[in-house]
């Protein structure tokens, strides 16, 4: 956990890698990122690899709105692991497909390529991945990628 600029927040350790990845969607070097928000290339860098505690809040809405990750993004992924859920504070993969407007290469994934993604990964967690299934396996993953293709 790290504290927020000072004010007494805990943040989640995913936090500094939200921005890394918001950085790299980018293509933004850490040392252009310092032009833009005034945040050292060795201090940002520390705090995409969670080994840096704090950020001033000023400073982290700035980096946000500049890589444009999402305000909801980046407090739901700043406070996760201070949410307390009826199990250890997991979601439920169903829930976060269903929950969430999610898109991929752009476009908005629909319910029905939700519902073939949630059977894919059900797939994947149920098989057997033995010497004589890895075959048919195989083919019956791809079989639903290309059902998944087609939602696309």
């Amino acid at each position: 956990m790290k504290e927020l600029g000072g004010i007494g927040l805990e943040v989640s350790d995913e936090w500094g890698l939200l921005f890394k990845k918001y950085r790299e969607r980018k293509n933004l070097s850490l040392k252009q990122l310092e032009l833009l928000v005034d945040i050292s290339p060795s201090y940002m860098s520390r705090i995409e690899r969670s080994e840096k505690k704090e950020l001033s809040f000023a400073k982290a809405i700035r980096a946000a709105t500049i890589l444009e990750i999402p305000f909801d993004v980046l407090v739901n992924t700043a406070f996760r692991s201070l949410e307390v859920g009826e199990n250890d504070g997991s979601v439920d993969v169903v829930d976060l497909l269903f929950q969430n407007e999610l898109s991929a290469n752009g476009e908005i994934l629909s319910k029905e390529a939700k519902e073939c993604i949630i059977t894919i990964l059900e797939f994947i967690f149920s098989i057997k991945w033995d010497e004589k299934t890895k075959v048919k396996e195989l083919w019956q993953l791809s079989e639903m990628f290309d059902e998944l293709k087609t939602y696309a």
